[in-house]
């Protein structure tokens, strides 16, 4: 046998290899976006909070918000009702998460709605078409499409090294996601910092096309309460438009407002 056709040999045993793991890496990555997908991290009724901005100009905006989370028979529906305040019409966006489906979004403009959510929605009618969901709630920088975990129904997951598998303190799995190339709005792929514990995010960074990043979010607290886990408060930094926003919810959970 010649050294050449050993070499040939090596590399062809090195591409299976390689082949085989990034196989592995992403089934695994796809059944922990599954498993994340059936992860409600809401307790049924309703919760104050204050959405608090900081603009890119250095002024600072409060909002009042009510999240109120309803249960399905086939899953849920996540509610978020921006009050009217300081010039600041009411906005509002029901997200459906339905097992086996991407979430479904609804809000005051898709609907022709009123200044509060409807009891009960048609999920196949006025929905928010794809890309639009790439845009913020009030003005902050949380996208409808964060506030629903968008990402973890895109096409491509897997579970990547990372030199940092410890976040605030919690060991984590890393999700790597990525969307249709086709698409144009929003970031292109997400790196998300997974708890190996409760199996929610404790962080993530979100970044464009040409691989820059755009958007850092983080899980500043979060509690078992019932056996479920409840986010006590979320932050999102956009770093294209140079803003912070912090959603801080304000009673315990299962307390009403």
């Amino acid at each position: 046998m010649t050294r050449t056709t050993v070499g040939i040999i090596c590399l062809l045993v090195s591409c299976l290899c390689w082949s085989g793991e990034a196989s592995d890496n992403e089934t695994q990555g796809q059944a922990l976006a599954s498993e994340m997908r059936e992860l409600q991290l809401g307790i049924p009724g309703d919760i104050r909070a204050l959405l608090k901005i900081r603009l890119s100009d250095g002024r600072r905006l409060e909002r009042r918000l009510i999240k109120q989370t309803r249960d399905l028979p086939n899953g849920w529906q996540d509610v978020f009702e921006l009050d009217a305040q300081g010039g600041a019409s009411a906005e509002w966006v029901v997200i459906t998460h339905l097992r086996g489906l991407a979430p479904i979004y609804h809000d005051r403009s898709s609907t022709q709605g009123g200044e509060h959510p409807p009891a009960q929605l048609n999920l196949n009618q006025e929905a928010l078409p794809g890309e639009s969901v790439m845009k913020p709630l009030g003005e902050s920088g949380f996208w409808l499409a964060d506030l629903g975990l968008e990402f973890l129904h895109w096409p491509h997951q897997r579970l990547i090294a990372h030199r940092i598998q410890m976040r605030k303190g919690v060991s984590c799995q890393v999700l790597e996601s990525r969307r249709e190339p086709s698409l144009q709005v929003g970031y292109d792929w997400v790196r998300a910092w997974v708890s190996r514990e409760h199996g929610g995010i404790i962080y993530a960074e979100a970044y464009n096309a040409a691989g820059k990043k755009i958007k850092i979010f983080e899980v500043n607290d979060v509690q078992k309460v019932k056996g479920r886990w409840f986010v006590k408060e979320l932050k999102i930094r956009d770093l294209a438009e140079r803003t912070t926003s912090i959603l801080a919810f304000e009673v315990e959970p299962g307390a009403r407002p």
